[in-house]
């Protein structure tokens, strides 16, 4: 009874629960990377072939392209690659994808954005710059363990030209070709052409060759190139640089470049600069051969070379090592040059208006063959030139002056340096030829003249300081000084003097 009076009288309560009401909600933008699967044999140009599908992604995603084994052949022209954030090609088994242009175009135009091209062979390739790849104004390209053979170029760069941001490692670049005929800032590399920013390692560029200059590599921007082989490249004109051709800046280190020529009349069988600056640290430049500038020749620039050996290079004409030209600045510490040989200059020719400083170093086994006028087997310098701590040894000019050291018109200060064992007909260790030298704490020992001054011949001015001049012979007078100039000494040792 209670229980139903209740219930009559209770007032029901309003509740108002929580109601749920779908609604559309903005996320946030969010690029989903693809991974892409493409066959190399699904001809050029047609569905899912490599050229639709890079047309077909988003650039602004993080694509990987991974090709299954087979030979790409081009059919539809050069492959542009514009604009790409994030963009990876590489084959699905090592070494087992092709892209052959087949001379009809280049193979890959990259245009702006970054790109990975990792263990591809790419050749065949013939464009207007870069046969194989060219990489353009804001391109940030990396080509790794991959090979570019059999490319061409009608203008720069016969296997890659590079205009922006790109590294190359752990590849090969051999046997590519430029034919551009002319000079200019854009010119040259059988192998690489550059105007951007190059970093080369772990690499080999050869047997590459150019119409002009830069055989192996033609760099007119930024370049270094670390534990990496430059090797049997060639350059066909007189501007040169068998190896490299140099119009910007070069660093090498811990490299090899060897075995290149520019016989046409070339300067530089190995690197040929013109540029702002080019450094060589703890390398090897040798075997390489040219008319002037056998492992490098240098102008209006900077050569910097430390802790380097540049041997058996050769020249027909002058400075079978190094030719450093009108206005060139040319540093060498802690290297030795050997074995090098020129018609005159057999190791260092020092040009007027350019400067030479040698420290710590030696320069030794170097000959001037030329029958006449076969001067400076070591060093031949008209400019001004410094030589400190250094030895130069065993080298010769059998039919000329200067076996150590010619000074003609130059200026030479020799500081706690050792001559020995060179040979001339005159002046076995120098000879000083309207110039000015000054020797201070330095030993001449053992060098000989067929002729006259065993030791040095002089014939401009002469100022020996805390120095030794002994044990050293010609044929004729002046087995250890032969003086037919201005000779001033102080505090030193001469053997056998002879007074004109």
């Amino acid at each position: 009874m209670f229980f139903s009076s209740w219930l009559r009288n209770r007032k029901p309560t309003t509740r108002r629960g929580n109601c749920f009401r779908p609604r559309l909600e903005a996320l946030e933008d969010r690029a989903v990377p693809a991974t892409l699967t493409v066959s190399p044999m699904i001809p050029d140009g047609t569905p899912h072939s490599l050229r639709a599908v890079l047309g077909s992604l988003n650039p602004t995603e993080a694509n990987t392209i991974i090709l299954t084994p087979g030979t790409l052949h081009l059919t539809q022209g050069v492959i542009q690659i514009a604009g790409m954030s994030d963009l990876t090609i590489q084959p699905l088994l090592p070494g087992s994808v092709t892209i052959d242009g087949g001379g009809l175009s280049g193979d890959l135009e990259i245009q702006g954005g970054s790109v990975t091209l990792s263990d591809l062979t790419i050749t065949g390739g013939n464009g207007y710059l870069g046969g194989g790849i060219s990489a353009g104004f804001g391109s940030t390209v990396i080509i790794g363990s991959s090979r570019l053979s059999g490319n061409s170029a009608d203008l720069a760069g016969g296997g890659i030209s590079n205009f922006g941001t790109m590294t190359i490692t752990s590849s090969t670049i051999s046997g590519n070709f430029d034919d551009e005929p002319s000079g200019g800032i854009i010119q040259g590399g059988g192998g690489i052409f550059n105007i951007g920013t190059l970093t080369i390692d772990n690499t080999s560029v050869s047997g590459n060759s150019a119409s002009n200059a830069g055989g192996g590599i033609s760099n007119s921007g930024t370049m270094t190139i670390t534990s990496s082989t430059i090797s049997g490249n060639f350059a066909g004109s007189s501007t040169g640089g068998g190896g490299i051709l140099n119009l910007g800046t070069l660093t090498i280190d811990n490299s090899s470049v060897s075995g290149n020529n520019a016989p046409n009349g070339g300067n530089g069988g190995g690197i040929s600069s013109e540029g702002v600056s080019v450094t060589v640290r703890d390398s090897t430049v040798s075997g390489n051969s040219a008319v002037t500038g056998g492992a490098i020749y240098n102008r209006f620039g900077t050569v910097n070379i430390g802790r380097s050996t540049l041997s058996n290079n050769s020249v027909t004409n002058a400075g079978g090592a190094i030719f450093n030209d009108f206005h060139g600045m040319l540093t060498i510490s802690h290297s030795t040059l050997s074995d090098n040989s020129a018609y005159y200059a057999g190791g260092i020719f020092n040009h007027i208006f350019a400067m030479l400083t040698v420290t710590d170093s030696t320069i030794s086994g170097n000959s001037a063959t030329g029958s006449v006028d076969g001067d400076g087997g070591g060093v031949y310098n008209v400019g001004t030139a410094t030589i400190v701590n250094s030895t130069l040894s065993g080298n010769s000019a059998d039919y000329g002056d200067g076996g150590g050291i010619l000074n003609f018109f130059g200026s030479l200060p020799l500081t706690n340096s050792i001559l020995s064992g060179n040979s001339a007909l005159y002046g076995g260790g120098i000879l000083n030829d309207s110039g000015s030298m000054a020797l201070t704490g330095s030993i001449l020992s053992g060098n000989s003249a067929t002729d006259f001054g065993g030791g040095i011949a002089n014939f401009g001015t002469l100022t020996v300081r805390d120095s030794t001049v002994v044990g050293n012979g010609a044929g004729g007078f002046g087995g250890d000084v032969y003086n037919a100039g201005v000779l001033s000494v102080f505090d030193s040792v001469i053997g056998d003097l002879y007074n004109v």
